[in-house]
């Protein structure tokens, strides 16, 4: 019986080794995570993205619509009925609907340089957010060595209760805005899933940096280019060259003290005045993207200066500090002080990015994002 008894004990303690040794297997077997390149997200979201892919169904709408349009037009052509309608419908209602087509395919085009701009955005804001993470974590570090430090010498007689206090209390502050940024950084990741049409429980992992390169451009060139190829200037001239025509079929039909020839003048001047609003358009958007530009470049430059010299003034009142030249307080504030340049850089290699992407777009592509 005793010996039953033992080879009963002996098997559940190897069954419970066994189901020890599983759960601990599972435990370790970490989810898996996506690199993402900056180029690997756009090309993702180009293909995933349901805004986009309803851009799509609507160029293939106006596909059937234009040729609906062309096939009523040979069947009146056929019939020759002879009225203005008609020929209206002949001749100017295809035009306009391969007209609208071409401005279907553009737009579907300048949807999808839209999306990949939202996704270098979101890309580099989660860049942002893990920079103020560190930034947070490194303040945090530096916090809590100073609370250790104020703890020792308050235990030696050397400082008051009040310079534990206030280490204690900017300890607790930093260990909250960690957590804070941490919380900031898993919203732009949702964001960022959401544009890519990932499960938002899917680990992501950035594998590019910032690029702050300085980008060289001609503002001539830059503006030549954008009046020749950006999409609302070919529209811009596409509609006045169809109302053009709409105005030649109603002088062969009409005469000029008609209502009808009248409102084919009234139309054709208007998308005249509109092509010249939108040249003015494009030369606005692309001088203001090439001060945003620079202007944001030269930022640079001040902003790791101010860095070098917070990190420089912290380690000068660090040593005060330990000879008893500076208070608890002095620590703490060039602390702050640290942090607040580190994230002031942060935002500045952030706006320049980002200005860089906005000046292409606004060249080739049409209005920057706001």
């Amino acid at each position: 019986m005793r010996k039953l008894m033992s080879i009963l004990l002996i098997a559940m303690v190897a069954l419970t080794g066994m189901s020890l040794n599983r759960s601990q297997a599972a435990d370790e077997v970490k989810p898996e995570v996506m690199q993402l390149s900056l180029q690997n997200s756009v090309d993702l979201a180009l293909e995933n993205n349901i805004d986009l892919k309803q851009g799509k169904l609507n160029v293939n709408q106006q596909k059937l619509v234009y040729k609906m349009a062309d096939n009523t037009a040979d069947k009146i052509s056929d019939n020759s009925p002879g009225t203005y309608q008609g020929l209206l419908t002949e001749k100017f209602t295809p035009e306009e609907k391969k007209m609208m087509l071409a401005i279907a395919e553009r737009g579907y085009v300048r949807q999808q340089k839209q999306m990949e701009i939202q996704v270098k955005q979101a890309y580099y804001a989660i860049l942002l957010k893990q920079k103020e993470v560190e930034a947070k974590k490194g303040t945090l570090d530096h916090a809590k060595r100073q609370h250790e430090i104020a703890t020792l010498k308050f235990n030696q007689g050397m400082v008051a209760k009040h310079d534990v206090l206030a280490a204690e209390v900017q300890y607790k502050t930093k260990e909250n805005e960690w957590a804070s940024a941490k919380r900031e950084l898993q919203k732009s990741q949702m964001d960022f899933k959401l544009l890519l049409n990932l499960d938002i429980n899917q680990n992501i992992q950035m594998t590019d940096d910032f690029n702050l390169n300085k980008k060289e451009v001609s503002l001539e060139d830059s503006i030549k280019d954008g009046l020749e190829k950006r999409l609302d200037m070919l529209q811009a001239r596409e509609k006045e060259d169809l109302y053009e025509l709409n105005l030649e079929l109603a002088g062969d039909y009409y005469t000029s003290n008609t209502w009808a020839y009248k409102q084919a003048v009234y139309q054709y001047e208007l998308m005249k005045m509109n092509l010249e609003k939108q040249v003015a358009q494009v030369k606005v958007d692309i001088n203001k993207g090439y001060l945003d530009l620079n202007g944001s470049y030269e930022a640079l430059e001040p902003a790791q200066k101010n860095v070098e010299q917070a990190k420089e003034s912290l380690r000068i009142v660090n040593l005060q500090y330990a000879n008893g030249l500076a208070t608890t307080l002095d620590v703490l504030n060039a602390q702050n002080m640290m942090e607040n340049m580190e994230m002031l850089y942060a935002n500045a290699v952030f706006a320049y990015t980002m200005s860089a992407t906005n000046y292409e777009f606004a060249v080739n592509h049409g209005s920057p994002i706001q």
